[in-house]
């Protein structure tokens, strides 16, 4: 008996929670888009890269420094050996050698090209920064028109519950009628017509 109680209970609970639903504002579905909408974060991103290029576009002005540098050690052992064991001989081999080298290129005019990439990334910022806004615009344009089409598909749905009352009410008083005597079949019958529409 108690086991039957507690999963009344626990049905109870389960059943009330599904249609408890709580309400949420248009302002709150318009927040969560732009915070997880893939198309707007991918934006964001975009224009993010784009305004760090931007930073440092200055960078084809300056010089271009290039070092290299290297060490090699051998240390070789070796034995000569001849017919004539008095040429015979060995020894130890070291070598040490190191090499460095910096380079400097500074390319002072290349057909205002430097100027042409500079202005290019610029726009590239710009241009990623009225994306982001040009798709949160979107975005919002979408999720408000979704969330109006259920608001007003909840809307439809309470009319035709209200209207399905107001039929089931009318074929009640046509039955009632007619059972009194004072009501037509054909009204009874056009009731349940527009009931089951």
């Amino acid at each position: 008996m108690k086991l039957k109680i507690f999963a009344l209970a626990v049905l109870f609970l389960i059943f009330k929670q599904s249609y408890a639903q709580e309400e949420i504002s248009l302002d709150h579905v318009i927040g969560l888009a732009l915070e997880k909408n893939y198309d707007v974060r991918l934006a964001r991103n975009t224009s993010t890269s784009a305004t760090v290029e931007n930073n440092y576009v200055v960078g084809a002005f300056l010089p271009q420094i290039n070092a290299t540098g290297s060490t090699v050690w051998n240390d070789n052992e070796q034995e000569l050996r001849f017919e004539d064991a008095t040429r015979n001989n060995s020894g130890r081999a070291k070598s040490n050698n190191t090499s460095a080298s910096v380079q400097l290129t500074w390319t002072l005019f290349d057909g205002t090209r430097m100027f042409a990439t500079r202005e290019r990334v610029a726009q590239l910022a710009e241009q990623g920064q009225l994306l982001v806004k040009d798709q949160m615009v979107n975005t919002i344009a979408t999720v408000i028109g979704n969330y109006y089409d259920i608001v007003r598909q909840k809307q439809q749905l309470k009319a035709v519950q209200e209207q399905m009352s107001v039929s089931e009410e009318r074929v009640k008083l046509a039955e009632r009628k007619l059972e009194v005597g004072t009501g037509v079949k054909p009204e009874l019958l056009q009731a349940r017509v527009d009931l089951n529409a």
